[in-house]
């Protein structure tokens, strides 16, 4: 049985995730236009939530410690936008975050 902490987060990433997906409906056709000069695509925000191409959060969560914590290089203005992430559907999008989102719930989910 989860941790009643790992049961709020579970609870609070559900929500953002549907009030995500509830803005992302019907966005399709408008993934390459910005509100404005200098402001971000809807792909390009897709692609900054999305962890850089290969990277896998599970093994850097396992060998959190108490002592020799790992150095995790956040790069906030970044969108990661990679050859192939400029040719993703937004379903693409959408099934990739889920992807990311419940490999972390399902690793926290396992901890005493």
């Amino acid at each position: 049985m989860a941790h009643p902490k790992v049961k709020e987060l579970r609870a609070t990433s559900d929500k953002a995730w549907a009030q995500l997906r509830a803005q992302l409906h019907g966005m399709e056709p408008h993934m390459d236009q910005s509100d404005g000069p200098g402001q971000w695509t809807t792909r390009e925000v897709l692609s900054h939530l999305l962890f850089e191409p290969g990277w896998k959060p599970v093994p850097v969560l396992k060998s959190f410690a108490d002592k020799d914590l790992p150095v995790i290089d956040i790069r906030p203005g970044d969108t990661d936008l990679s050859p192939e992430r400029k040719t993703m559907t937004l379903k693409q999008f959408a099934d990739a975050l889920e992807s990311q989102r419940r490999d972390v719930i399902t690793y926290l989910e396992g901890l005493s």
